[in-house]
C-alpha cells in the first residue's frame, strides 16, 4: 500500500481478506482523510444547510477513525496512539467549488 495515496491504499485494502494492525492503521488514515475532506467540501459548498450535512459526514468519518484506533488498541492489548502521519491523513485536495456535478 502506498502510504501517500488515498485511492491506491483504499483499493489495496479492498482486496484483503483480513486486517492486521498495519492494515487497520491504513484504514484509520483513510477515515481521517475522509473526515477532513468533508470539512473542506463544506467550506466550499456555498450553502450553510448543505455545509452542515457535509460537516456531519466529516464528524462521522472521524468517529470511524477513532473506533479504528480502539480496534487497534484491542488487537495490541494496550492503549493505542496514532502517529502524527496517520492523524494528518492523506494529501487530498478538495475542489475549489462544490456543485451538482461533483456531488454526483
Amino acid at each position: 500500500m502506498d502510504d501517500r495515496d488515498f485511492g491506491a491504499s483504499a483499493q489495496a485494502l479492498a482486496k484483503l481478506d483480513h486486517l492486521g494492525v498495519p492494515e487497520l492503521e491504513i484504514l484509520y488514515k483513510l477515515e481521517r482523510t475522509s473526515g477532513q475532506l468533508y470539512f473542506h467540501l463544506a467550506d466550499n459548498i456555498g450553502n450553510e444547510e448543505a455545509a452542515e450535512l457535509l460537516r456531519r459526514n466529516g464528524r462521522e468519518e472521524l468517529g470511524h477513525a477513532n473506533r479504528m484506533g480502539q480496534a487497534i488498541g484491542i488487537k495490541l492489548g494496550r492503549a493505542y496512539e496514532a502517529s502524527a502521519d496517520l492523524k494528518a491523513g492523506y494529501p487530498v485536495a478538495a475542489p475549489a467549488a462544490v456543485d451538482a456535478a461533483l456531488l454526483r
